[in-house]
Parts: structure tokens; C-alpha cells; sequence
């Protein structure tokens, strides 16, 4: 038994360091489509130093839960999960759009030297092809649960995004007629 008064290496290290690892863990998880893990422990990243990069972490996580339950055909439990992904990532969108944000990225290259990358934190969010599909499941999972408002709005952000993606079209081809909405 450890008395609970004994110094350890968890209290030595600052909250900045401790989220990086709770992010590195919830990053392994997700790797192994652990996502209730993966959730747990980006939250608790995102607790110890909120960031722009934990968001984004979070935002992935939600996606992919909502994907999988999208899969599973589980569309009441996956339409949340599209709106948690969605309503994390708008915000981060907004916020890229208003400033340009710089980072310095500090690693290891394979000859053991450090290799510095300099990012800009448009380079971070999701490629116009993923978040339109990220919209556009969102939207039909809004459809399909009968929340109509939402998945017309998403179906309108997944088209501005990439008007041209098959899946936005297709995604449209059911939305837009049911909802008698104009093309």
C-alpha cells in the first residue's frame, strides 16, 4: 500500500503536459475505434488546457461515434452525435476565419534532430470533402429522425462546401423532394 502523502510524477508534472498525454491516449483509443475512451480522455485534455487542436480532437471523436452508430443504422443515437461534432466545429471555423492563428509543432525527425513544422490552423480543420460529408451525414440522419429544419440547413452547408461531392448530391436527391424544398 502507497501512503496517499508520497510525491509522485503525476504531481511534478503541469497541466500542459498532462493534457498532451490525455490527448495522445484519447488519439490511441480512436486509432482502435475505442471511442468511449477516446472521449473520456479528450475531455479531460480539454479540461486540463482548452486548445484549438483538443477541439478538434473532440470534434473527430463525436464524428466517428456518430459514424459508427450511422453504420450500425442507429440514427436516433447518431443524429446527437453529428449535432455534438457539428456544433464543436463551427465555432473553430469561425474562429480560423477571423484570425490567423500560427503554431510551432516541435518533434524528433528519424536522424534524432529536432524537425520544427510551422502550422497555420486553417492547415487543421477537416479538408472541404470530409466536413461536406460530415454535413451532409448529418443531414440525413436530421431527415431521417424527422428534424427537418436542421437537416435542410446542414444539406445547405454541405452543398456550399462541395457542390460537386456524389454523396451531398445524392444526400440532396432525398432531402430536397420530401421536404419540398427548391433545388
Amino acid at each position: 500500500m502507497v501512503p496517499n502523502d508520497v510525491y509522485s510524477v503525476r504531481d511534478s508534472l503541469p497541466p500542459t503536459t498532462r493534457a498532451f498525454y490525455y490527448k495522445l491516449a484519447a488519439s490511441c483509443a480512436e486509432k482502435l475505434r475505442d471511442h468511449n475512451t477516446a472521449l473520456e480522455y479528450a475531455k479531460i485534455a480539454d479540461e486540463l488546457q482548452p486548445d484549438f487542436r483538443g477541439k478538434m480532437l473532440l470534434t473527430s471523436i463525436y464524428a466517428n461515434m456518430a459514424e459508427a452508430k450511422y453504420n450500425q443504422r442507429n440514427l436516433a443515437e447518431a443524429f446527437p452525435l453529428y449535432k455534438q461534432a457539428i456544433d464543436l466545429y463551427e465555432p473553430l471555423v469561425r474562429l480560423v476565419h477571423s484570425q490567423s492563428i500560427v503554431g510551432v509543432y516541435t518533434r524528433t525527425n528519424t536522424a534524432g534532430r529536432p524537425a520544427i513544422t510551422v502550422y497555420n490552423s486553417n492547415d487543421e480543420l477537416f479538408p472541404a470533402e470530409t466536413a461536406s460529408g460530415l454535413y451532409a451525414e448529418a443531414a440525413f440522419t436530421a431527415f431521417m429522425t424527422d428534424n427537418q429544419t436542421e437537416s435542410l440547413d446542414y444539406l445547405q452547408k454541405a452543398t456550399d462546401l462541395a457542390p460537386t461531392n456524389m454523396f451531398v448530391i445524392a444526400v440532396a436527391k432525398v432531402i430536397k423532394p420530401a421536404t419540398n424544398s427548391v433545388p
